[in-house]
């Protein structure tokens, strides 16, 4: 009470503030000031029920004195019963009264705990994001040379002032998800059928890593599958995976359109550049004639089927298109849900998507450009000539390499940041969730603070400090007992 009249007019003053600590004062006034009431409201009760008392007990006597010995057993049994009855009433009441006042002060406690969590997710959060701001300009002072040219320097700046947006997002978003996740449900339901589901987990297991799936004979045929430079191989294997995975994840929609152009850039460009340089040598400089060539019969994209390989790589570009559409009607299964006490601004998931795929068709329109002109110079415009079989070949090589930006995609860090999505992977039921990792072994015993200093060693410490304290000890002498 003390407490509260010396503070009472200054809280009284601030009353009208918004400020989160003068709320918060304000709050643990109500909280005192509803124990009080509690407190006074018992004492209240508990004096009425001795004042019924005492009358009761007055009447009592009056009843003995006046009816006579012979009415004194009954009016006492009345009078008795009566007493108890209000002693009933009245602690009913006070029962009641405490239970409320009780749930007053628990509901109090519980709104100014969320008050105070809230505030502080937030003030953690705007804190957090002053920081992130002040990273650009330390990269670009950082990165500064006084010699640099002015145009490599403004283009450097350019790039990190492009990047960084999306860099930032990425950054405050798993800040929110420390800060602000709620309670994630478990994935439910059977998943798909058993073939699709076996084929998911192996290909794309959520509890596994690189080294772990180097162990799983499935995913290493897939994958090396996925690499060899035969006439359609490639399409036709990720055909196989677009059949199988879900296709109402973003994520596995966006995987699979970077993992596809990722593979080109393997498949078709270096190793059919690599394939194509040894049959070039082949059918020129292992024959060593200086008036003829082989290449007419096994040059490079000669031995295979110009239909087939046309048909794939149309095939390529078809799978990736309907895929990037389907994303329209996809959500993020693997992303957390939050709690709503942060404002979190809405993001795109796919990122740059779209522009990559516009670059992708204007490359593919490029390469076609360029088919059409040999063709158009050919004598009888023969697709089959030995001459239209190599351009194709040398364009599906231009086209392989520029798949070089979907390829730096696929990277682990450089995907979530650019395409804003939450890896997700399947589970052994073949459900598309989050990714979860191996299982951790169980750690051993890890040092404590305890083994820092341990007991004995603690009270030599105190021993010398208390003799230095005292004078007994010069501080030099002590720190050379220790």
């Amino acid at each position: 009470r003390s407490a509260q009249g010396a503070g009472g007019s200054e809280l009284d003053c601030l009353a009208s503030s918004s400020h989160p600590r003068i709320r918060a004062m304000q709050a643990f006034k109500d909280a005192v000031n509803t124990a009080q009431a509690t407190t006074i409201g018992a004492v209240g009760i508990a004096s009425n029920v001795a004042h019924n008392a005492m009358d009761t007990g007055r009447n009592a006597v009056g009843a003995v004195g006046t009816v006579g010995s012979v009415d004194m057993k009954l009016v006492a049994e009345q009078n008795a019963e009566w007493i108890r009855t209000q002693t009933q009433a009245a602690a009913s009441q006070g029962a009641d009264f405490a239970s409320q006042q009780a749930s007053r002060v628990q509901r109090t406690t519980q709104e100014f705990r969320e008050f105070m969590e809230v505030w502080l997710k937030r003030k953690i959060h705007q804190r957090v994001e002053m920081v992130v701001d002040t990273i650009p300009g330390v990269m670009k002072n950082l990165s500064d040379d006084p010699e640099m040219p002015g145009m490599v320097k403004r283009g450097k700046d350019r790039a990190v002032d492009k990047v960084w947006p999306d860099l930032k997002t990425e950054i405050m978003w798993q800040v929110t998800v420390g800060l602000d996740a709620a309670d994630n449900p478990e994935e439910e339901g059977d998943g798909p059928d058993c073939i699709r589901g076996f084929l998911r987990y192996h290909i794309y297991p959520n509890d596994k890593t690189i080294w772990g799936k180097l162990k799983d004979p499935v995913w290493i045929i897939f994958t090396l599958a996925s690499l060899i430079p035969i006439a359609a191989a490639t399409p036709l294997i990720f055909l196989f995976i677009f059949i199988i995975i879900d296709k109402t994840d973003t994520f596995q929609l966006i995987s699979f359109i970077l993992q596809f152009k990722g593979t080109q850039f393997i498949s078709h460009g270096i190793i059919r550049c690599i394939v194509g340089f040894f049959q070039f040598i082949s059918c020129v400089t292992v024959p060593a004639r200086v008036d003829s060539h082989a290449c007419s019969e096994r040059g490079p994209g000669v031995s295979s089927s110009y239909q087939v390989v046309l048909g794939g790589w149309v095939l390529q570009i078809i799978l990736i298109w309907v895929a990037f559409i389907l994303l329209r009607c996809s959500k993020e299964k693997g992303k957390k849900k939050l709690k709503g006490d942060l404002d979190v601004g809405e993001v795109r998931a796919g990122g740059y998507m779209r522009g990559l795929l516009i670059y992708d068709m204007v490359v593919f329109l490029m390469c076609i450009g360029i088919l059409a002109y040999v063709l158009n110079t050919r004598p009888g415009q023969d697709y089959s000539d030995w001459v239209m079989q190599q351009t194709f070949y040398a364009c599906q090589i231009v086209y392989g390499f520029s798949s070089i930006p979907f390829f730096l995609f696929t990277l682990p860090l450089l995907q979530s940041i650019l395409t804003h999505t939450v890896p997700t992977a399947y589970d052994y039921k073949g459900r598309a969730c989050a990714v979860i990792g191996p299982p951790k072994p169980k750690p051993e015993r890890a040092g404590t603070y305890m083994d820092l200093l341990p007991i004995d060693e603690a009270q030599a410490l105190f021993s010398q400090m208390q003799g230095v304290a005292l004078g007994r000890l010069k501080g030099k002498d002590a720190a050379e007992a220790m």
